[in-house]
């Protein structure tokens, strides 16, 4: 009976999770004005798009392709690529209502919805940045290991994965128990018992202890000076001296530093550092 919950409760969130995503632009200014409060029901006629791979097929797509997901929605192809149309059309007077009516734990192993859960769910608050300050007007599951708050849209599903002994909650928060990690280690949200977070930031400590001080002392100077952290000019720097995972004194491509081109995708490690200077956690000049 809790797998069965369980595995419904994940199934309406990964759902959920689509729907409002795919309806996100509706409401970008108040995402921005972070006073979003999303509707937690789903549309029975509600259409999204989602990642679609023929030759290497993602957890989500495979789960609402299933031939037993038919009386829930079907999946199309487009004329994208790498997306598939996802089309609603239960009958139930709500979601969760038309999923007690098939058997959800039947549609994929249990560990292959909690898995699926996990990977959508811990990065959900990418399309839910406001534009103003770059902060989320709605969280994605947090995979720390420490005591955190639960999202008011993940609680179904913390409460069921609670149940069933992948975390413990008290106090209005959660924890994760030692039974997930096999599941956030498969999804590459844990490696080696460190969380992919944890990872980051060791990465974004090594780059900024390692930074050659002609680059460093402007970007402090700048930071007093300001109050604020560049990090448009850090991800231009890490763009054209940091390469083989390590700084140089002259950039890989001459030609684009001259041109003042921003290479790499190093705004989201530049942010990163940012975030650890502003709480500390390096030595300041």
């Amino acid at each position: 009976m809790e797998n069965d919950t369980l595995a419904l409760e994940l199934m309406h969130s990964l759902i959920w999770m689509c729907d409002t995503s795919s309806n996100s632009y509706k409401h970008r200014s108040e995402i921005n004005d972070l006073t979003y409060v999303p509707d937690m029901g789903v549309n029975p006629q509600a259409t999204f798009s989602i990642h679609s791979d023929d030759e290497d097929q993602y957890r989500l797509e495979a789960l609402l392709r299933n031939v037993l997901m038919t009386p829930i929605c079907t999946v199309a192809e487009t004329d994208y690529e790498h997306r598939a149309k996802v089309q609603l059309h239960f009958s139930g007077p709500d979601l969760r209502s038309s999923l007690s009516q098939i058997s959800v734990a039947d549609v994929a192993p249990l560990s292959m919805l909690i898995e699926t859960f996990l990977d959508e769910a811990s990065r959900f608050d990418s399309m839910f940045f406001s534009s103003k300050d770059g902060q989320r007007a709605l969280h994605a599951l947090p995979i720390s290991k420490d005591w955190c708050s639960i999202p008011r849209h993940f609680k179904a599903p913390v409460e069921a994965l609670s149940t069933s002994g992948y975390c413990e909650i008290g106090d209005q928060l959660f924890r994760w128990s030692p039974s997930v990690e096999p599941h956030m280690e498969a999804t590459r949200l844990w490696i080696d018992g460190k969380t992919v977070d944890e990872l980051l930031d060791l990465k974004a400590i090594n780059i900024w202890q390692t930074m050659p001080n002609k680059f460093k002392v402007p970007l402090e100077q700048h930071a007093k000076r300001v109050n604020g952290f560049d990090v448009l000019s850090l991800a231009f720097l890490m763009g054209h001296y940091w390469y083989a995972e390590q700084w140089h004194t002259v950039p890989e491509d001459q030609k684009s530093l001259d041109e003042g081109v921003l290479l790499g995708n190093h705004i989201s490690t530049a942010k990163d550092i940012a975030r650890l200077y502003k709480v500390g956690k390096f030595d300041k000049s």
